[in-house]
């Protein structure tokens, strides 16, 4: 009886705990678009802020594995070597989603981002089958469909900002459209990137723990990042100023708050599942949803309104609905 009690004691509390992570990542989901805008200077160095945000990465999965007292099997030569040849492909490909993100983040308000964010499902979906072979149930494939709607949705709307300035002149609107459009291939292009590595990272952690393949990431990604600065039109005898130019000690804040939200993806899945991990980025979009309202004292456009909406209920529906063993026919 006493043994059965405490069981349960301990089962109320890891549910306690995993609900406290899902607030976390949800808060974190929802506010990192704004975090980014409003502390990353337009003018920073995007290649120097990936490199930043892989470095903080770094820090974490180094601190995670070390207190596990899984670091000196890492440094292990033939082990390194193993791993770093598994991250080589997912790394330079993240590194490019990466920078992409970062022009997304500038030319998009939070929701918007958030909205077009999530077609990585469908690339995610459709790499996945293509390099493993794992089909889709038909909810998925409709929750995917309902993704596409919801990103033509925003993709034939204006920004979703520019009703909350009424002093806006034609010029500066016509002057924020084309940026508006980049902001949008550049995070449709990085979802599509993000689908594509995950499909691989995939099948390497067949072989390895997540940390494991996240530290060999960011070692790979910093080689390449340095590479890329180093080649790049910045590179002068004075390429330190250069690099570093336009950064201020702020955009630690949403660096810190990006690697963060790794660690509280795997505290989620371990205490609650894979399947509350999709309730949190639905609960994230609808608090983006929210504080943007807040912050720009008006309602969201109904386009954006209805594409938030479809977003939200595909996500909850992938994540709920898999292939069900035995019925892995489905298209």
């Amino acid at each position: 009886m006493k043994a059965s009690t405490l069981s349960e004691g301990t089962e109320t509390v890891k549910v306690h705990v995993g609900v406290m992570y899902m607030v976390l990542l949800a808060l974190q989901y929802g506010l990192q678009p704004m975090l980014t805008t409003k502390f990353t200077p337009p003018t920073a160095n995007k290649l120097m802020v990936v490199l930043l945000q892989e470095a903080a990465k770094a820090a974490c999965a180094v601190t995670v594995m070390s207190s596990q007292g899984h670091m000196r099997a890492f440094l292990q030569p033939s082990r390194l070597t193993l791993i770093l040849y598994a991250a080589a492909l997912p790394a330079g490909i993240y590194c490019v989603q990466n920078w992409s993100t970062q022009v997304a983040y500038q030319a998009l308000d939070s929701v918007t981002f958030n909205c077009l964010n999530q077609t990585k499902l469908v690339s995610t979906a459709l790499c996945v089958y293509l390099l493993s072979g794992k089909k889709q149930s038909r909810m998925q494939m409709l929750a995917l469909l309902m993704l596409v709607v919801s990103a033509l949705l925003l993709q034939a709307d204006g920004p979703s900002s520019s009703s909350s300035t009424a002093a806006t002149t034609a010029s500066q609107t016509a002057a924020a459209s084309p940026a508006y459009h980049q902001g949008i291939v550049a995070i449709l292009g990085a979802s599509m990137l993000s689908g594509l590595a995950s499909a691989v990272s995939q099948q390497s952690l067949q072989r390895m723990s997540g940390f494991e393949l996240t530290l060999g990431m960011c070692i790979v990604s910093t080689v390449l990042l340095l590479g890329g600065l180093a080649l790049s039109s910045d590179a002068s005898a004075t390429s330190q100023k250069t690099w570093l130019e336009g950064l201020e000690l702020a955009v630690a804040i949403p660096i810190c708050t990006n690697a963060a939200g790794g660690i509280l993806v795997g505290q989620v899945t371990k205490h609650m599942g894979g399947v509350s991990k999709g309730f949190s980025v639905v609960f994230g979009l609808v608090i983006s949803g929210i504080v943007q309202s807040i912050l720009n004292n008006t309602m969201l456009p109904v386009s954006v309104a209805m594409a938030l909406v479809t977003v939200s209920a595909a996500t909850a529906m992938h994540t709920c609905f898999p292939p069900m063993p035995g019925k892995l026919k489905a298209v």
